[in-house]
């Protein structure tokens, strides 16, 4: 097998590095490792790689995915191996496998936004998750006043002892596509009052059925 899906994490010092850093720090481990990378012809060629979906520098990431193509075979348990082996402790290799669904079909992102040492009105936070208040929101045409209300598919608010806990389900396809960060600009310009130091992790990602 040539073309295969990497599923993994990227934790702690990592999660502040950019999309283009992780970007290459795949393919010099793959380098390391012995791995022959797949590239795209013509002038300037490309690595034969994809990612699921960007992650914002900062986030981490429990399930993230990368497509790659190789110029040679390789079974799927010496490829994780083998690229394990040459990856920072940061970065965890979950699994190795086909390719399945196309990255074109993700469809939506799972986010855990965790408030340490805040305690928060959850009653509050979820009756204004299901109403949320318009936010200006960046696009590539510019800033515009975005209603995020049809891009939360799920989302739910609780304190759970030491933090406070927002739970969410977002659209993650071409306009559809919500950073968890505007959620919380939204609940903060409906006056809740959340505080600005919080931690994102996405926790999974969703292909269309």
């Amino acid at each position: 097998m040539t073309d295969f899906r990497i599923v993994f994490s990227k934790k702690g010092s990592l999660a502040f590095i950019s999309h283009l850093d992780l970007t290459h720090t795949f393919i010099r481990a793959m380098k390391r490792a012995g791995i022959p990378l797949k590239y795209s012809e013509g002038y300037n060629p490309r690595p034969k790689m994809a990612f699921g979906l960007p992650l914002s520098v900062g986030m981490e990431g429990e399930n993230e995915i990368l497509d790659v193509s190789l110029t040679e075979d390789f079974d799927c348990g010496e490829f994780k191996e083998k690229l394990q082996s040459s990856l920072s402790s940061d970065i965890q290799i979950k699994s190795v496998s086909e390719p399945g669904k196309k990255i074109k079909n993700i469809k939506y992102a799972v986010y855990r936004v965790e408030f340490e040492d805040y305690t928060g009105d959850e009653n509050a936070v979820n009756a204004a998750l299901q109403n949320p208040a318009p936010v200006m929101k960046h696009s590539k045409s510019g800033d515009k006043l975005t209603d995020i209300k049809p891009m939360i598919v799920c989302s739910k608010a609780e304190n759970n002892g030491s933090s406070f806990i927002i739970d969410l389900t977002l659209t993650a396809y071409d306009c559809m596509n919500l950073n968890p960060e505007y959620v919380i600009k939204s609940l903060n310009s409906s006056g809740i009052g959340l505080p600005e130091d919080y931690k994102t992790t996405r926790t999974n990602i969703i292909f269309e059925e």
